[in-house]
């Protein structure tokens, strides 16, 4: 009795073969369908939150080595076309709809900041870490009771001469928590 072709080791192997190439191609398609559509969500207005003397860079496209093409001053409100690509926000024009270029992601929040210039207490029971940027890296820990400068503020997010903190846990000099 003779061997079919599809009951032999070498059509076994070659299926398999074809059933790994098909799983790559479909991953690979998969991943260029969400890089096309960048983390695409709806348009809105940010705000640039940095240290007063300090400014955002506008690049050509996502990367750290594109071209700088503007600057942006803390406190700048900017309108955003929702795409968020290897960490960077991509800037519109939103009245012509023209793309402006692209920011760092980390440097952007959803409120106006508040200046506030004045120093503050950490008033967290434990350590509280300051970050380079929103959600960045740890640089240092700043003790209960220890005092900042805070520059600007959001509900979430305060900007102080020792990095990011987190707002709740700093006692503006001359406010108090109601």
């Amino acid at each position: 009795m003779k061997k079919r072709f599809r009951d032999t080791e070498v059509w076994k192997i070659l299926r398999t073969v074809l059933e790994m190439i098909a799983l790559i191609l479909a991953i690979w398609l998969m991943i260029q369908c969400v890089d096309w559509l960048g983390g695409q969500v709806k348009a809105e207005k940010m705000w640039v939150i940095c240290s007063p003397d300090d400014v955002l860079l506008v690049r050509e496209s996502p990367k750290k080595t594109a071209q700088a093409t503007s600057e942006l001053t803390p406190g700048t409100a900017v309108e955003t076309s929702g795409k968020v690509r290897n960490g960077y926000t991509k800037l519109t024009d939103m009245a012509s709809e023209s793309e402006v270029g692209w920011v760092r992601s980390v440097y952007l929040v959803d409120e106006a900041p508040e200046y506030i210039g004045r120093t503050a207490t950490v008033v967290s029971k434990g350590r509280l870490a300051a970050r380079r940027c929103i959600g960045g890296e740890r640089i240092r820990w700043l003790k209960p009771g220890s005092t900042v400068t805070v520059w600007f503020r959001t509900s979430e997010w305060s900007v102080t001469d020792r990095g990011y903190v987190q707002s709740r846990f700093l006692q503006v000099d001359g406010e108090t928590n109601d």
